[in-house]
């Protein structure tokens, strides 16, 4: 369903102090009502852009220019360019006002320009479309809607079209007092849906939206937007004043409301209408992949503990590569000792990465997370010291911000125990930054000739330093590219994490069930073949040779007999090239669960990588060369879990611990109950794993507190064991920032005392301080830390004035949900949401809003 918008153009309007008064006057009014669910944005004057991007800071509304021009530099006296408008906070621009087109002269060729420059900047152009009166006396309003439409958006993919908004505006109605009747502007919505039909095909003309404006007032605003093809109200004069703009935030509140209603009524309807026609419902095989359901869900006892389940049976079936130990595998055959170990890692749902990278030759233990999740810092340290031969200890995995939180914090746990520990991060993925800035990209298939040449060297015998400058050489000479024709779904889930139209395919999509960056129509194998190499090709390196390793990688559910026909003009492409495969490999080496896609990695070899490219291996998934001699490993012994043994703790602590594990019981159910939404949340611009991994590390969370109370436990250790039990079961990102974030507040308590609202507040700021320095975010970068900050303001100040704790964390709570529906504006700066900001924007941070949630849930249970 497509999100309402409520827009306001102030013209020649509102100085820099009115901006002011009028941001405090929107801000008063939104503060505890919830708005997350439309899209709000306010057109100052230039010289008023700075001031009301501050102004409006805590509040979903977002800025916009009312032009701009379509180049970013130049000779173009009184103009202002895109990147200035990104810079003074702006998230729209309007573009092609009547009054542009009527005084100045413009065209919808000059504004073709304008839209491809707004689209690069990351701004969403506002396009506006309006016949006049003499047009509109002809009868040719629908024919120039339609050359106007079209002429703006030559030459934008299909999948562009969606992140501009178009903005009907009878130029006829402007100004005046004659506003369109609802019957005129639902004949010419629908008109312009068709036109996007007919051209860009039918998800794009469901997914674009357009707005009405035209002499809208708060008056005729209800019944313009019952008209189901409005998606919004874009007002001038009369929200020029903020009484008036509330008016139509509010109406276009109502109106979302009533249509999300009614969307949960005729959903309901129609399983109903179906369950009574079809009683029994076949699961018919079909040659259509898009319409392939749930493909993932067919096989499994209990989703939860799939990835576990599914690394047991891999364990079994290679049994004599790999044991299976607590959070991973490791070899089964012996090491010598003083060997350097190479561990790598990642989340499950990668197979055969990473576990079967596992053999003489390559790893020697493989850390397996949840789902699309890292593995805990306490896995990775666990199955690290497992792997220890003395030698020191290589740390691999793919570059995404929870394996480097995980990975990083288990270095400085087996550091801190005399471990000598390196770690190195794959970022071989073109479609996630840019080549001058390889410290963006996240890392794919590339992973297997990183691990492959380290392995190689560390099965030679190099010292860990000579392994380590070897792994960081083979991740600077490798590149990879993908496509996606499917999305992939999560074990028990009823959606795929994202979807690709029919006969489309994402372009330069990752691997955690991410979208791709964009969408093109599904090319023949040698169009397919030369888009991939051309991609690769245009980063080789100046000194670098003709000879390539090369991946041609399946993505999960991509028939190796579509991978081999693709191999035949992906080899041809590289020959003209003038590039050498060296022992190729086309197979499944890191995929995404069940997405239907491909990736091509190339790695440019110099003698020294081609030797250890091509050296002997014997893993489950790959096996090349002159047999390596093995012996069996000798019987493992994993230390059993030590019983935890509390300090004794005085009364008034163990009730407040008491306290403090019910609190996080009811985070528990919260964290349930909001799975699915925050999983939908965070799939559109990330992999979907948020809710999953909140409700896994909250339930572990509070299974570990009330034992710990049981125990005897006080309320600082009850508080540290749930935080250790929250990261160790969630993993993630998420997992290990919760984690943090709860062993840290617990250093502000103790086990003598019961808790008091002045260690409450102390704690906030000690964990909200270990979660920037950990996640390094700050407000502003679409994370948690935009929700956690202003609570964390909020409650020191409510507390400072006197103020009863339960009442301030109430009120800090709604201060961070607040906040947490205005991330809806942000763009994503860090992680893999960043590479999705149009995606992303309109829609709040997964992780802020489950922690107002949680914040909520908190306040609400304080006694």
């Amino acid at each position: 369903m497509r999100r309402l918008i409520a827009g306001t153009g102030w013209k020649l309007n509102n100085t820099v102090a009115e901006t002011r008064r009028y941001a405090a006057a929107i801000s008063s009014w939104a503060t505890g009502k919830a708005l997350s669910n439309i899209d709000i944005f306010v057109l100052p004057p230039f010289t008023s852009l700075h001031a009301a991007h501050a102004a409006f800071a805590g509040v979903p509304v977002a800025i916009g220019g009312q032009n701009m021009h379509w180049q970013d530099a130049g000779a173009w006296t009184g103009e202002i360019s895109a990147p200035m408008l990104v810079e003074a906070g702006c998230r729209y621009v309007e573009l092609a006002h009547s009054e542009r087109l009527q005084f100045f002269g413009e065209t919808y060729a000059c504004v073709r320009l304008k839209v491809d420059k707004a689209l690069a900047a990351g701004l969403t152009p506002i396009i506006c479309l309006g016949e006049l009166q003499k047009e509109k006396a002809a009868g040719r309003a629908d024919t120039v809607l339609q050359e106007q439409l079209l002429t703006s958006l030559t030459g934008q993919a299909s999948a562009r079209i969606p992140d501009v908004v178009l903005a009907y505006e009878p130029r006829w109605a402007i100004g005046s007092a004659e506003a369109a009747s609802p019957e005129y502007i639902a004949a010419r919505h629908g008109a312009l849906r068709e036109i996007l039909r007919k051209y860009y095909g039918a998800e794009v003309a469901e997914e674009t939206r357009i707005i009405y404006g035209g002499s809208v007032t708060p008056k005729n605003g209800k019944a313009i937007l019952e008209i189901i093809d409005v998606d919004g109200l874009f007002v001038g004069r009369a929200a020029w004043k903020p009484e008036g703009f509330i008016r139509i935030i509010d109406l276009v509140r109502q109106a979302a409301h009533h249509r999300e209603a009614l969307a949960d009524r005729l959903a309901r309807e129609k399983e109903a209408a179906e369950a009574l026609q079809n009683p029994i419902t076949l699961l018919a095989p079909t040659t259509q992949r898009t319409q392939r359901r749930n493909p993932m869900t067919c096989i499994h006892d209990d989703p939860e503990v799939f990835a576990t389940t599914a690394l047991a049976g891999f364990a079994s079936a290679n049994s004599r590569q790999v044991r299976l130990i607590t959070g991973g595998v490791v070899r089964a055959t012996a090491t010598p000792q003083g060997k350097v170990a190479l561990v790598v890692g990642g989340g499950s749902g990668h197979y055969p990465a990473f576990a079967g990278f596992v053999g003489p030759g390559m790893a020697d233990a493989a850390v397996a997370g949840d789902i699309f999740a890292s593995p805990s810092a306490h896995s990775v340290a666990h199955v690290s010291r497992m792997a220890n031969r003395g030698g020191g200890i290589l740390l691999g995995f793919g570059k995404y911000a929870g394996d480097m939180m995980n990975f990083g914090l288990a270095a400085e746990r087996l550091q801190s125990e005399g471990v000598d520990v390196r770690i190195m991060a794959v970022t071989d993925d073109v479609a996630s930054g840019p080549a001058d800035k390889p410290e963006l990209r996240r890392g794919v298939a590339g992973d297997l000739v990183v691990f492959k040449i380290a392995g190689a060297a560390a099965e030679a015998g190099l010292n860990l330093d000579e392994v380590e400058r070897l792994a960081r050489k083979a991740n600077a000479s490798t590149v990879t590219f993908g496509v996606a024709f499917t999305g992939c779904t999560l074990p028990g889930a009823e959606q795929p994490l994202f979807t690709v139209p029919p006969k489309r395919m994402g372009v330069g999509l990752g691997i955690h069930g991410e979208p791709g960056i964009s969408e093109e129509d599904i090319l023949p194998a040698k169009a397919l073949a030369e888009k991939l190499v051309s991609r690769l090709v245009a980063e080789k390196p100046a000194t670098a040779s003709g000879r390539v390793a090369v991946i041609l990688n399946g993505l999960g559910c991509t028939k190796y007999e579509e991978l081999f026909v693709l191999w035949v003009s992906v080899e041809a492409a590289l020959k003209n090239a003038g590039l050498t495969p060296v022992m190729p490999e086309v197979g499944e080496f890191v995929t995404s669960l069940d997405m239907a896609g491909c990736s091509l990695t190339l790695a440019w070899l110099d003698e020294e990588l081609e030797e250890y490219w091509c050296a002997p291996s014997d893993t489950p998934v790959l096996r090349r060369g002159n047999i390596i001699p093995t012996q069996p490993a000798e019987p493992l012994s994993e230390t059993p879990p030590e019983t935890t043994h509390f300090p004794e703790a005085a009364a008034p602590s163990h009730e407040s611990a008491q306290c403090v594990a019910k609190l996080i019981d009811e985070i528990a159910n919260a964290m349930h109950e909001a799975e699915n939404t925050l999983g939908k949340i965070d799939a559109q611009a990330g992999d979907g794993d948020h809710g999953m991994g909140m409700a896994r590390g909250s339930a572990a969370a509070a299974e570990a507190a009330a034992k710990a109370v049981a125990a005897g436990a006080g309320l600082a250790s009850t508080l540290a064991t749930a935080g250790d039990a929250w990261v160790d079961r969630a993993g993630g990102t998420s997992g290990a920032l919760w984690g943090l974030m709860l062993r840290t507040w617990s250093t502000a308590f103790s086990d003598q005392q019961a808790l008091d609202a002045a260690a409450v507040v102390k704690g906030a700021q000690i964990a909200l301080d270990a979660v920037k320095r950990l996640g390094r975010a700050q407000v502003g970068d679409k994370t948690l830390v935009d929700a956690f900050e202003p609570f964390v303001t909020s409650l020191a100040a409510e507390i400072g004035k006197g103020m009863a704790l339960k009442t301030a964390w109430q009120n800090a709570a709604q201060t961070a949900t607040v906040a947490a529906e205005a991330t809806a504006q942000l763009a994503p700066k860090l992680g893999r949401a960043r590479a999705h900001t149009q995606r992303s924007l309109g829609h709040p941070d997964a992780g802020a809003v489950s922690l107002a949630i949680c914040a909520c849930v908190v306040g609400k249970n304080l006694t």
